[in-house]
């Protein structure tokens, strides 16, 4: 698998959060379009007060990827953890009289 070590990682850190953060209804562990492994957290809350957040982990950019032939290396660069959340508007309303 081209990215285990980012997978192992997610697969880790989603664990971790089961355990910590139950007000969460649902967990889900995807992938992205470059195979880059992701977390989706959703508190099951109705659409206007909805709490969500995305975990996103990849692998660091590495600008020497190939080898002195051409091949890929294998790369053992530290992971990044990309997180994404959805905050709550904050509205203020006045009322006219």
């Amino acid at each position: 698998m081209k990215y285990a070590k980012q997978v192992k990682l997610a697969a880790e850190l989603a664990d971790e959060l089961r355990k910590r953060v139950s007000s969460y209804v649902s967990f889900v562990e995807a992938f992205d379009t470059n195979g880059w492994p992701t977390i989706s957290l959703n508190d099951g809350s109705a659409a206007t007060t909805e709490d969500n957040v995305f975990i996103r982990v990849r692998p660091r950019d590495w600008s020497l990827q190939k080898d002195i032939i051409g091949n890929t290396q294998v790369v053992y660069v530290p992971s990044v953890i990309q997180i994404a959340v959805e905050a709550r508007p904050r509205v203020s309303v006045l009322l006219a009289s």
